[in-house]
């Protein structure tokens, strides 16, 4: 065979593979739409997300359980499930544990006096940390205003906020270092 007949060979070859492989690459890219139109037709909406309310939240939080059996005894569940919004300015369970020994325990069995001392957290109205940090006080669902004060660390009432924003369906809930307590107990 000659030269040119080789060439010619060769350029028949390289063309058909050239062909082959812009079958293979067409086919592909129809296969990758394919896909995704069937990926995307598949698919169902995701659920609708459930709305999760300030008692909710507490529970899920894990160091507020002191304050959710607190507002339990309290008889203020459904205020902090149905209602709001608010803020509520939440003692961890070591805040709880700070009290003087049986003072948690006393205050559970006065459900009038537990009122009054949950409610002391609870400010109408839904406050982020950042709107805190603008106020100089706050009234509580209890009727005495809480000082705030901001230089450097959120204090309410001399409490530092540990963590803020934590959202709520009705409010918001922050974690503070120590339990408030109102004047009128």
């Amino acid at each position: 065979m000659s030269t040119a007949g080789l060439f010619t060979i060769g350029v028949l070859v390289t063309l058909i593979v050239a062909a082959a492989m812009a079958l293979l690459i067409y086919a592909a890219i129809l296969d990758g739409h394919d896909a995704a139109a069937r990926r995307t037709a598949d698919r169902e909406p995701p659920p609708p997300r459930r709305a999760v309310n300030i008692l909710q939240t507490a529970r899920a939080a894990g160091s507020l359980g002191t304050l959710v059996t607190a507002i339990d005894r309290a008889g203020l569940n459904d205020v902090l499930e149905h209602e709001g919004p608010y803020t509520v300015f939440a003692p961890s369970d070591e805040a709880f544990a700070r009290l003087p020994d049986g003072a948690v325990q006393s205050l559970l069995a006065a459900p009038d006096t537990l009122a009054d001392v949950v409610n002391y957290h609870l400010v109408p109205g839904r406050m982020t940390a950042a709107d805190i940090t603008r106020r100089i006080s706050a009234e509580t669902l209890q009727g005495e205003d809480l000082t705030i004060s901001n230089h450097g660390v959120i204090r309410v009432d001399g409490a530092r906020l540990v963590s803020g924003d934590l959202e709520a369906s009705n409010g918001v809930i922050h974690v503070i270092d120590r339990v408030l307590l109102p004047a009128r107990i």
